[in-house]
Formats: structure tokens, C-alpha cells, sequence
């Protein structure tokens, strides 16, 4: 997916966008609210004291998952907003932010919760943030004062999936879903024999895993499908953005042509096809 591009210096000029699409693909819609909200991001520290009869005792979890809290108004004569690029006032912005954000999301949203179909990011490119999350109920609230009607003040709450600026670990990479283990198991063929390794094929991998190799970035590209098409796998995105984070500071922030280094993958076996695609 593309991201917004680098934060901007002045924290005046810069916006919060929350955007919507599915799972590894690009993004379908892209508010940019018209006024700065408020954020709240709370990390939820998972500590019961339980107090029984012979004395109390702490049930400790450590942390939960952060949540972010949006909270602002539409300003609706305001035409600072945009929505998919063009330019809307406040009011069109407040509809945009249910209709093609929020309820869109829910419509296309397949109710697995690994892998999702469907995923939000908040991006904060003022005060450089960027979080992938989920809405949480109440998804959207908003209120309007008799003294002030054409203003609609709005509260909405995520749970955070992912620090996409810190964390460069997606959730596929992390603790596996054990339902979803089991589920993969049990519908999984079995595989055919692979042939056994000759000497020189041994010789060949073990070059290959010492060599860093370069890719150009062409048009409709993302970390995603790079990491796809060079290792078989879209999660090893991660991988190529550490060893890129001088020319791409923001995931997915790329420009055409540019010259990314590919790092070997987990078993640098990549096919005849994407070494194809390497320079």
C-alpha cells in the first residue's frame, strides 16, 4: 500500500488521514480530516488487584492493547478536507468518515480477525505516527450544540493492531493465531517428496544467502508485493524496509525508480522468475 508522505517539519501544515483497503492490496478510500483532532493513545496495563478474605494479590498480564482516541469537530464550511484527493468541506468530510470509512470497512470486513480482509490505518503525518488499527464500539459518536449547529463534534476510538513507524513486525510475523494453525492443518494436501539437495545446489544457496541484491521500483509497487514476488511471502515486507529506511523513512513511501536493496531471504531459494526481477 502507499503511505502519505514523510512528516512535515511544521506541525501547522500537517494533517491526520485514516485510510481503508484490503489486506495487502492498496488503498480504497483516504480521508484527510479537515481539522487536527485530538489523540489520546492509552496503553491499557492488564494489573487486577484482587482482594479476598485472607488478603489481596495482583492478577499481572502486563500491557493490553493501546487504544487511540480521535476526538474534534467537521467545521463544516471548512474546505480543508480531502477525500480519495479531492477536496471536501466539513460536512462531506463527516459522511466520508462513516459512509466510505467506517461502514465501508465492516461491509468488506469478513469477521476473521487472522488473517483480516480488510485493514485501517490513522496516519499522523504532523507528528509522525502511524498506527494500522482496528475501530472499536462505539466505532463513531458525534454531537451537535444548539449554540453552534453547523459544527459536529466526533469521538472515534481504535484499537491499535500495529506502531507501523516502530514495529516493523506485522501481526503475521508475530505470536501465531492457534485457531488459525489448526485450521491450516487440518485443510493443508500434503506435500510432494522434494528431491534431495545435490552439493552444487547446497553451494548455490549458500552463495546466494551472502549476496544482497538490488530491485527498481516500478510503478504500482509496494513493500508488499516486492516482498511477494522475491520471497513468496508479503510479510517479509519488513525485511526490505530495514535494509531501505535512508530512501523509504515511511513504509511504503516510494518513488519510481529508485534502487532498493533486497536482503537474502529467510531461505534465499527465491524462483527463476523473481530472480528475473532483480537488477
Amino acid at each position: 500500500m502507499s503511505y502519505p508522505a514523510p512528516p512535515d517539519p511544521s506541525l501547522m501544515a500537517g494533517g491526520v488521514w485514516i485510510k481503508v483497503g484490503p489486506v495487502g492490496g492498496t488503498w480504497v478510500h483516504s480521508l484527510r480530516l479537515p481539522v487536527n483532532p485530538d489523540e489520546e493513545v492509552q496503553y491499557d496495563a492488564r494489573v487486577t488487584l484482587i482482594q479476598t478474605i485472607t488478603g489481596a494479590y495482583f492478577d499481572d498480564y502486563g500491557l493490553g492493547v493501546p487504544r487511540l482516541t480521535l476526538t474534534g469537530n467537521t467545521a463544516w464550511m471548512s474546505p480543508k478536507g480531502l477525500f480519495n484527493g479531492v477536496q471536501v468541506n466539513g460536512m462531506q468530510a463527516a459522511q466520508h468518515l462513516y459512509r466510505d470509512i467506517l461502514l465501508f470497512y465492516f461491509q468488506q470486513e469478513r469477521g476473521h480477525t487472522t488473517p483480516s480482509s480488510m485493514e485501517m490505518a490513522v496516519f499522523d503525518d504532523a507528528g509522525g505516527y502511524a498506527w494500522r488499527v482496528k475501530p472499536l464500539p462505539p466505532p463513531l459518536a458525534t454531537t451537535r450544540s444548539k449554540s453552534d449547529p453547523l459544527v459536529v463534534h466526533y469521538t472515534a476510538v481504535f484499537a491499535v493492531e500495529q506502531d507501523l513507524l516502530s514495529d516493523s513486525a506485522s501481526p503475521a510475523q508475530k505470536t501465531p493465531d492457534p485457531v488459525q494453525q489448526a485450521l491450516s492443518k487440518a485443510t493443508s494436501a500434503p506435500s510432494a517428496n522434494k528431491p534431495p539437495l545435490t552439493a552444487q545446489n547446497q553451494k548455490t544457496q549458500a552463495a546466494s544467502r551472502r549476496t544482497a541484491q538490488t530491485y527498481t521500483v516500478q510503478s504500482g509497487d509496494t513493500l508488499w508485493s516486492i516482498a511477494t514476488s522475491l520471497y513468496g511471502q508479503g510479510t517479509l515486507w519488513s525485511r526490505i524496509w530495514q535494509a531501505n529506511k535512508r530512501v523509504v523513512p515511511i513504509p511504503n513511501d516510494m518513488q519510481v525508480g529508485i534502487t532498493l536493496v533486497i536482503p537474502p531471504g529467510p531461505n534465499a531459494n527465491q524462483s527463476a522468475a523473481s530472480a528475473a526481477a532483480i537488477h
